[in-house]
């Protein structure tokens, strides 16, 4: 299991790693289900969701006993674009086929709640 000497691709809260195929090889893995043509990866609070498209990509929830992060296994099959789904948001970007770990932070409040990072 390894994370690949490749540079990282975030948008807002969500980062993508690039990882060895052996990477998520003991890990408990949920798939997610797609909206329409899209996985929604990342929900924003400000409501411009992190979208990829579903016909490029597999993903699936890994269990983490962190509250503080989400961790997705993203498999990219064809050349793809992390989409926020808000015109004036953040600027599509290109993922090219690999395997990934998206991480989704997440924020803890004064009163212990774990709420969505805000971007």
């Amino acid at each position: 299991m390894a994370y690949l000497n490749e540079k990282s691709v975030a948008q807002g809260e969500v980062e993508f790693f690039a990882v060895s195929p052996d990477h998520f090889d003991a890990a408990e893995l949920t798939p997610m289900a797609a909206t329409g043509e899209h996985l929604i990866v990342a929900h924003s609070e400000s409501g411009h969701h992190h979208v990829l498209e579903r016909a490029h990509v597999e993903v699936a929830t890994v269990k983490n006993d962190s509250a503080g992060m989400e961790v997705l296994r993203v498999l990219v099959k064809d050349p793809t674009q992390v989409i926020n789904l808000n015109p004036h948001g953040h600027k599509n970007l290109d993922l090219a086929p690999g395997l990934y770990e998206a991480r989704i932070s997440r924020e803890m409040s004064m009163d212990d709640v774990v709420r969505s990072s805000r971007d």
